[in-house]
C-alpha cells in the first residue's frame, strides 16, 4: 500500500461546474471626468425635450405669386436690361453716323466724274439775259478743279449764239457747230467751264486790245480731264482765223466763229 494521499477522480464522462457555486464579483464602470459632476437631468427636463414649438413660420408677403424681393429683383433686372438694349442702340447709331461722316469727308470726288454745266447764251436778237438777285448771305462758288471734272457740256443752243452783253462791249454773234475743230492759228488758250465763257472771251480780247490779230473763233475742248494733262489745262482756244474749209470733224470739242467775222 502506497503512503501517497489518494485523489478521488471522477467519474469520466461527469464534469463540475465550479463557477455556478464562486462568489460573484461587483464590477464598477469607470466614470469619465466629464460626467463625474453633472448632474442627471430631472423629470421636467426631459419633458422639454423635442417639445419645442414646431408650428409653421409666418409666410413672407406675396406679389403675383412670388415673394416680395424675387419680384422687386426682377423689376430691377427688367430695367437693367431694357436701359442696355436702349444705350447700346443709340450707341451704334452714333457709331454708324460717325462711321458714314468720316468716309465721305475722307474719301475725295471721283476723278472720273462728270460735270454737265449749261452756258447762258443770249438770244439772236441780242437781248440782255435775265439777271439773278445775290444775296451777300451766298456762299462763294468754288468750281471743280479740272483734273476732277471728266466732261462738259458743249452743245450748242442755237446754230447762231451770241456773246453775253455787257456794257461798253459789241454785241457779236457767232455760228456755232458741234463736234468740229480747226487746227492753227491759236492766239492764247485757257480753262472755260462753258461754251458762253469761251465765247464771250473772244469777244472782250477784241475790245480790250484792238491788234491786227483780233479773235475770229474758238474752239472748246469738252474732255476737260484730258485736256487738264495734255495742255496744262486749257481746253478753250482763241483763233485768229475761222475758215469753213478747214474744219474737220472731232468728237469732243465744239467750234464757234463770227458771223461777221
Amino acid at each position: 500500500m502506497s503512503n501517497l494521499p489518494e485523489v478521488a477522480s471522477s467519474p469520466p464522462g461527469l464534469e463540475v461546474d465550479h463557477a455556478a457555486s464562486a462568489p460573484g464579483v461587483h464590477y464598477v464602470a469607470p466614470q469619465y471626468y466629464g460626467e463625474q459632476h453633472q448632474p442627471l437631468p430631472s423629470k421636467s427636463e426631459y419633458a422639454l425635450v423635442g417639445s419645442e414649438d414646431r408650428s409653421a413660420p409666418e409666410s413672407s408677403p406675396m406679389i403675383c405669386g412670388v415673394r416680395r424681393s424675387t419680384f422687386w429683383l426682377a423689376i430691377i433686372l427688367g430695367v437693367v436690361v431694357v436701359a442696355a438694349a436702349v444705350g447700346g442702340g443709340v450707341g451704334g447709331s452714333l457709331a454708324v453716323s460717325n462711321a458714314k461722316s468720316d468716309a465721305q469727308s475722307s474719301n475725295p470726288v471721283s476723278a472720273r466724274e462728270t460735270v454737265t454745266v449749261t452756258a447762258t447764251v443770249c438770244s439772236a436778237s441780242g437781248s440782255e439775259p435775265t439777271s439773278t438777285s445775290i444775296s451777300e448771305d451766298d456762299p462763294p462758288y468754288v468750281p471743280r478743279e479740272p483734273w476732277r471734272v471728266n466732261s462738259i457740256n458743249g452743245s450748242c443752243p442755237s446754230p447762231i449764239i451770241q456773246n453775253t452783253h455787257v456794257d461798253e462791249r459789241s454785241d457779236d454773234r457767232y455760228n456755232c457747230r458741234e463736234s468740229t475743230d480747226m487746227g492753227g492759228y491759236d492766239i492764247m488758250w485757257f480753262t472755260a467751264y462753258t461754251l458762253q465763257a469761251c465765247v464771250d472771251a473772244c469777244s472782250t480780247y477784241n475790245d480790250a486790245n484792238m491788234t491786227t490779230t483780233p479773235c475770229k473763233g474758238v474752239a472748246l475742248a469738252l474732255d476737260m480731264r484730258q485736256q487738264y494733262y495734255e495742255n496744262g489745262g486749257a481746253n478753250c482756244w482763241l483763233k485768229s482765223a475761222a475758215d469753213e474749209d478747214k474744219l474737220y470733224d472731232k468728237k469732243t470739242t465744239t467750234f464757234a466763229w463770227l458771223v461777221d467775222g
